[in-house]
């Protein structure tokens, strides 16, 4: 093709300098000079043997025009000729260019082809690197994880014994009227209702399901159950079919575990009153016999001081001389209580160190006495107003004295 190409040019070149040239001497044959008239007087006319070869001149150069434009004729059949074989050459070109660019196109899909498993194949050994690493990243974090638990394990089981600890020293003060008991992780409501969310939307009745979890198992376990698929162990503890607990855990695995595995489960305090022969639940108390509990427990506050406003108004005066005022008298002597009260009993038997005797015009409260219980004014404010008189208070003397057998 670039042959046949550069020859049809030089054949073109050499065909337009014919023509050029033939131009030239066509112009020149029309240039011929043109002889005057010889005057008719003069002698015969000189210039008729020149005009002789003038005009064999101009035979000349009709014959070189004639051979020129035979030469231009010759260089155009040539030009053609070449031509012809340059539009041959052209078609199988054009066949050979769209069989090359088939073929080019499926070697550049190829290629492509290759880039992109290439590409894909670094992409994967980043990605099982990235996996190594992230694989041994989890595993440090779950030892971390394990350590943490561990140690908020030992923390709850720390807070329980002290809590076990407190109930027994209470027990000690308050018994026989009051017991205290603690049982260890036995508030499991909010653990259930932790489980019930993570499942809602599981298509599963998690409304029997969490209670029954969150009473078997603990936290800890339901985490670890969940993110090894341990169908067996939940199901051996709570009797749930090992469908059901596939699906469970499954749905537990898309939750927040960690918010799940790390849900406080406290611990139950159960308060008792005796009443009778028979220890009664706090929940089975009136108003004044759940005071009757609280009261002293509050009392056992010793670290801080306390303000106790009338106590009397709920609970009896055995009650007082039996419980309240032990509970008092057990305290820390460095603690203090601050009570206001109309019964004589609290700062008596209690050993008060200050009592202050307040009155009020109706408006304002102001201190009638300020001093110690045995201050001879304290004294005539506990029997007059306490006690209502000193009358009354020898009349109560003198009944006790007659039934003090008894």
């Amino acid at each position: 093709m670039s042959t046949k190409s550069v020859g049809q040019v030089v054949l073109d070149r050499f065909k337009q300098g014919v023509v050029r040239w033939r131009s030239a001497i066509a112009a020149a044959a029309r240039e011929v000079p043109r002889p005057e008239e010889w005057p008719a007087s003069a002698d015969a006319d000189p210039l008729a043997a020149v005009q002789a070869r003038i005009a064999k001149a101009q035979e000349h150069l009709r014959f070189a025009l004639d051979e020129l434009g035979q030469a231009e004729a010759d260089v155009g059949t040539l030009s053609d000729s070449r031509n012809t074989a340059r539009l041959a050459f052209d078609d199988r070109a054009r066949q050979l260019r769209k069989e090359l660019e088939a073929l080019q196109a499926g070697a550049g899909n190829i290629a492509r082809q290759g880039i992109q498993l290439r590409e894909r194949k670094a992409q994967l050994e980043a990605l099982r690197d990235l996996l190594a690493q992230r694989t041994a990243d989890l595993t440090t974090l779950v030892g971390k994880r394990g350590t943490v638990l561990d140690r908020l394990e030992e923390l709850r089981d720390a807070r329980f014994h002290a809590r076990a600890l407190v109930a027994s020293n209470l027990n000690k003060v308050l018994a026989p009227r009051i017991r205290i008991a603690v049982s260890q992780a036995g508030q499991f409501d909010a653990f259930s209702s932790a489980i019930a969310d993570a499942l809602k939307g599981s298509g599963l009745r998690y409304g029997d399901l969490a209670p029954a979890l969150a009473k078997k198992i603990s936290p800890r376990e339901l985490l670890e159950a969940a993110e090894s698929d341990d169908v067996a162990f939940i199901a051996d503890a709570t009797g749930i079919t090992l469908d059901r607990t596939a699906r469970l855990l499954a749905h537990l695995r898309e939750a927040d575990l960690g918010a799940l595995g790390t849900a406080s489960v406290e611990d139950l305090v159960d308060f008792q009153l005796l009443d009778g022969a028979d220890y009664k639940d706090i929940s089975e108390l009136s108003t004044g016999q759940r005071c009757t509990v609280v009261l002293p427990i509050v009392l056992r506050h010793t670290d801080r001081m306390l303000i106790v406003d009338q106590p009397e108004d709920h609970i009896d005066n055995a009650f007082i001389a039996d419980t309240l005022i032990l509970s008092v008298l057990a305290r820390d002597p460095a603690s203090q209580i601050i009570f206001t009260s109309h019964n004589a009993n609290i700062p008596v038997l209690g050993g008060a160190n200050h009592v202050v005797q307040l009155g009020s015009d109706g408006k304002r409260g102001f201190p009638l006495a300020s001093a110690s219980l045995e201050t001879p004014a304290i004294v005539q404010a506990i029997t007059s107003v306490m006690e209502g008189g000193l009358q009354a208070f020898e009349k109560r003397r003198s009944f006790y004295g007659r039934h003090k057998s008894t």
